[in-house]
């Protein structure tokens, strides 16, 4: 939230989105993004790759009679391979600069400068998708060829193999690949494979990343806890708010919570809207660029879209009936933390929802609701579904250093004295 944003906020709110753990939340989300278009890119380049590998779709491409769509063909591969270098570099600047800018001054910053530099930073596949990105900038695309061959697999047997693949003869006469970059040029041999390229540096760059996240949400473990306390500050002061207006009103507390929760759903609800995708034709070798659509798992009722409206907006589609896709604006969803505070006011959802469950229990209740005239209420909808989903779990987390003698109660934790070591057999 921008900072004069925030002026008009109350001391609470401003508390809440000011805070580090707040910050911090966001700028994960944020790398998202950057995240986002690398893999995208990578997956398509390797689909584009595994395209032109295919025997029947790779030799028809070599066809004289459809030369041209071969020719789109090789287009889109080297397109798709721009975008994938490109977006590597992107990530890496984006990261560099936040970590500079977030951790500068701080001593995480060398540990995480320390753990890039033993691991991406002198990896041969990972230096040279970054040098080719150089390439591409000071020298223009690579050479790359479509190749058609019949290998001989023994008996006389001959197996046709095609595909796409970079000579690394051409790409030597460059002179300024990195050591690690050129080591793995030399150790490809006579073409570089781009889909082992794409899935090794794909999986380096995942393994970095998952231990980037970890590590820093240990680094700021205390700030998430802070901002747990800040939100449920949040929702007790939501909890007196309401219970002054029931009593002002003569309403009972669940009364007023359950309509005020329905109330902010069905304002969520009534701007779901419907949008229009790219069609793609069944024409073979029409196009090459697909419609790139994201989803959970299946299709049919399942299905999510993220995409972008006209406007630039973040858009969700959830619900896909016979007259097409419907969906709604990411940000909409925000309004569901008024939601989380309201019901955090009652003793069945206090401390055991959370954001994420209730933007699950929307879609699901969105699409529940969606052309039926009478909706069950949102309140309810949650409230059944966290008693049949939630129930008590006892957690034991070590103390360091924390001796005592007898146990006590602090908030909701119980703090006992460590038990002797039991063995126990499996």
């Amino acid at each position: 939230m921008r900072e004069k944003d925030m002026e008009s906020l109350p001391d609470d709110l401003r508390a809440l989105y000011g805070s580090r753990g707040m910050r911090f939340k966001n700028d994960q989300k944020r790398r998202t993004f950057s995240l986002n278009i690398l893999y995208i890119n990578g997956e398509e380049l390797l689909a584009a790759t595994e395209r032109l590998h295919d025997p029947d779709v790779g030799a028809a491409l070599l066809d004289g009679a459809s030369r041209e769509a071969g020719d789109q063909a090789h287009r889109e591969f080297k397109r798709h391979l721009h975008n994938f270098v490109a977006s590597a570099m992107t990530l890496v600047d984006h990261t560099r600069v936040m970590m500079k800018e977030r951790y500068g001054d701080e001593s995480v910053h060398a540990e995480i400068i320390s753990q890039i530099s033993n691991t991406v930073a002198k990896s041969p596949t990972c230096k040279f998708v970054q040098d080719m990105r150089n390439y591409i900038v000071h020298r223009g695309l690579p050479n790359s060829q479509i190749y058609k061959s019949f290998v001989n697999t023994g008996n006389d047997v001959f197996e046709l193999k095609v595909g796409v693949q970079i000579p690394t003869s051409d790409l030597l006469d460059y002179k300024s690949w990195t050591a690690p970059a050129k080591a793995y040029i030399e150790q490809a041999g006579d073409y570089i494979d781009i889909r082992d390229l794409v899935a090794d540096y794909l999986a380096q760059i995942r393994k970095l990343n998952e231990w980037l996240k970890l590590r820093l949400e240990d680094y700021h473990a205390a700030d998430l806890l802070e901002l747990e306390g800040l939100e449920s500050q949040q929702r007790l002061r939501y909890s007196e708010v309401d219970s002054r207006k029931s009593e002002s009103e003569g309403k009972t507390p669940e009364g007023s919570i359950r309509d005020r929760v329905d109330a902010i759903v069905m304002d969520i609800y009534s701007s779901i809207k419907k949008h229009l995708l790219p069609q793609s034709s069944d024409k073979e070798f029409n196009s090459q660029r697909p419609a790139l659509h994201i989803f959970d798992d299946g299709s049919g009722a399942d299905l999510f879209i993220y995409s972008s409206d006209e406007d630039g907006n973040q858009i969700i589609l959830f619900i896909r009936d016979s007259e097409g896709h419907y969906g709604l604006i990411e940000q909409r969803l925000g309004q569901l933390r008024e939601v989380l505070a309201i019901l955090g006011t009652e003793n069945w959802a206090r401390q055991k929802i959370g954001i994420e469950f209730l933007s699950a229990l929307f879609f699901s209740w969105a699409r529940k609701s969606w052309r039926v005239e009478e909706k069950c209420s949102y309140y309810d909808f949650v409230r059944g579904e966290a008693e049949n989903e939630i129930g008590s779990l006892d957690v034991y987390y070590p103390i360091a250093h924390f001796e005592i003698e007898t146990a006590f109660q602090f908030g909701p934790v119980i703090i006992t004295p460590a038990a002797a070591k039991t063995e126990c057999n499996t």
